[in-house]
């Protein structure tokens, strides 16, 4: 169990404020702050790897970097993307599955890395409390770019089922589908209707 004092140090260091950003730099306005990239970097990189194929001519591709998708296109039969939402109970029961052309996917969520053998405390954490959100097992967001549907995954678990779906259904556009620890299925208003993007 984390010792409570070690929380609260921990918490007395995240401040967006502190973090100093000039050309080609970052400096932290506190000694021992840290920043971590994970939330968007993977997003960042297949949008970029999708903007270089496109830019060679290749429309019609789907990247998948463990959860963080980008489509642009059709699949061989002409047909769009169908993108499947992982069961984080690794059964083949997939919980949604939608069909896109040019949009992204991401997926947070709470139940593949950890970092004690009670399965507690996972890579997702809350800056508020500093302990990991249990009331999401998975965030999947739909948007127009994976940097921006990573952003939104993470902040989705992290802020709970009931202001996540709120934040997407007022962000035009936007889909999500959220997993609760209760096992139910919470889908915002726009999730998988439609036409694929």
């Amino acid at each position: 169990e984390i010792a409570e004092l070690e929380l609260a140090t921990a918490r007395e260091l995240v401040d967006a404020r502190e973090i100093l950003l000039s050309t080609g730099e970052v400096h932290f306005g506190r000694k021992g702050m840290r920043c971590s990239l994970d939330g968007i970097a993977k997003g960042y990189i297949v949008d970029r790897a999708s903007a270089v194929l496109s830019a060679h001519g290749i429309e019609n591709h789907l990247i998948n970097a463990g959860g963080d998708i980008r489509t642009r296109g059709t699949n061989a039969k002409g047909m769009p993307w169908r993108i499947a939402v992982q069961d984080p109970q690794g059964r083949a029961n997939y919980p949604g599955i939608i069909a896109m052309r040019d949009g992204a996917v991401a997926t947070s969520g709470g139940y593949e890395i950890f970092f004690d053998q009670e399965k507690v405390y996972h890579h997702i954490v809350s800056p508020s409390t500093g302990r990991s959100p249990d009331t999401a097992v998975s965030v999947s967001v739909r948007a127009d770019s994976v940097v921006e549907a990573d952003a939104l995954s993470t902040a989705l678990f992290v802020m709970g089922p009931e202001q996540g779906l709120a934040l997407i259904d007022a962000l035009p556009g936007r889909e999500c589908l959220i997993l609760d620890s209760k096992g139910r299925h919470r889908a915002s208003r726009r999730w998988g209707n439609g036409t694929p993007s």
